[in-house]
């Protein structure tokens, strides 16, 4: 198939042309940011319409690769030496496992279909965002405390590292014909180092059918709840970070004040204290004017109040009493005796 695109033009609008001296060379800009940051830029324009292009378009271009290529980074990082032996069923995932591959579902069927109409620009923001928000500023965010602290054998470590094989199968496919140098780069670090049985080449893979059981819409409608009540907490750390009150979400516990009983009965399934990377949550049924609310739901009050306690300076979280001889956590003495 041929796909045709109007006329490449400046961001004045103005066509290219040596007299006006507002042309941009591709092999300029494939030295300054590499082949596939010009390939990024291609997948995202809108080709039913003259492409603008300029050095401000596409340095926005290589902020977006290399928050993809630092996801894949952390994946190949925290699977080195992973057994494929010690993967978990999908039975026995905990929960925010099953929701990542609930939405890895959903997201390859959307994403194979923009690639059979040709919107690359669909497809390049799809992953993108699921990078940013699923991948980054929850499921990673969240576990980056057992993948560092825990021991290799927990479940939360083999539940995560099992998911992270899911969205690296997913990733790589979805990206190697945009970026399909980076994706090749990365392949021959997971055939190297982490799965020897793979194809010679990223280029060789055909799309992925997923299970069914990963699709639940039951709980993805959990997890929406969940992630407004992560975000009315976020919101009052801002608060009282600005305030200089405290530094981290880790110094922060909180009452979460609920309108919504929907909202109560989710939460009590819930290690909120995990999800919402803090020092500890309760449920509060008694209401006061220090509960905030953001201002984009106002069935969710939160109010913070610092934590007292000493830092673990290996998992950074506050506890009443640390080991007197090397001043951990209980968990983390524990791993490291292990050890």
């Amino acid at each position: 198939s041929v796909l045709t695109h109007g006329f490449v033009i400046d961001e004045k609008g103005k066509k290219m042309s040596k007299s006006l001296g507002n042309v941009i060379s591709p092999s300029d800009v494939i030295k300054k940011y590499g082949a596939d940051i010009l390939r990024i830029w291609v997948a995202n324009s809108n080709f039913n319409e003259d492409i603008k292009i300029s050095y401000q378009s596409l340095e926005r271009q290589a902020e977006s690769y290399r928050k993809i290529r630092n996801t894949i980074r952390f994946i190949l990082g925290n699977l080195n030496n992973f057994s494929f032996d010690s993967k978990v069923e999908h039975k026995s995932l905990l929960p925010l496992e099953k929701f990542i591959r609930h939405k890895l579902y959903n997201l390859n069927k959307e994403i194979i279909e923009a690639y059979d109409a040709f919107n690359f620009h669909r497809v390049f923001q799809t992953i993108l965002n699921f990078c940013s928000q699923e991948l980054s500023a929850l499921f990673f965010d969240i576990r980056k405390d057992a993948l560092y602290c825990d021991k290799n054998n927990s479940l939360n470590v083999r539940s995560s590292k099992t998911v992270m094989t899911d969205v690296f199968d997913c990733l790589i496919r979805w990206l190697s014909p945009i970026i399909p140098f980076t994706t090749e780069e990365a392949w021959q670090c997971w055939k190297e180092d982490i799965n020897k049985n793979s194809e010679l080449s990223c280029h060789l893979l055909e799309n992925l059918e997923l299970p069914d059981e990963w699709n639940d819409i039951n709980l993805n409608n959990e997890w929406s709840k969940i992630l407004e009540i992560k975000n009315a907490f976020t919101f009052a750390v801002e608060q009282k970070r600005n305030k200089k009150e405290i530094k981290s979400s880790l110094e922060a516990s909180a009452f979460v004040y609920l309108k919504d009983n929907e909202y109560k009965k989710i939460s009590e399934n819930q290690n909120l204290s995990e999800i919402l990377i803090s020092a500890n949550i309760e449920i509060s049924e008694d209401f006061d004017d220090q509960f905030l609310f953001n201002s984009d739901n106002k069935e969710i009050g939160v109010k913070i109040f610092k934590e007292e306690g000493d830092k673990c300076p290996r998992c950074w979280k506050l506890y009443k009493q640390l080991d007197e001889k090397n001043q951990l956590c209980d968990r983390c003495m524990s791993v490291i005796n292990e050890n």
